[in-house]
């Protein structure tokens, strides 16, 4: 199972994260990878209409990684 923190839920698993939008969900995880590590993910249309991924149909997304999180009051 993959941890919801938006569900409130408690972290098991630091490595593997669930997001949603109101059409995608994407689960990510960091997996090690000989000496260092790969972000893995799958990313699923949780609408009932097919979505359009993009030019070439191809998704960029953009994944920021921190040791700590971020205050509630940080911009």
């Amino acid at each position: 199972m993959i941890d919801d923190p938006a569900k409130g839920a408690a972290v098991q698993n630091k490595t593997k994260r669930l997001f949603r939008s109101r059409n995608w969900e994407l689960a990510l995880e960091i997996v090690p990878e000989g000496t260092s590590y790969k972000l893995t993910g799958t990313l699923t249309n949780i609408s009932d209409r097919l979505q359009i991924m993009g030019i070439g149909n191809m998704m960029t997304l953009n994944v920021w990684l921190s040791s700590a999180p971020r205050p509630a009051d940080a911009v």
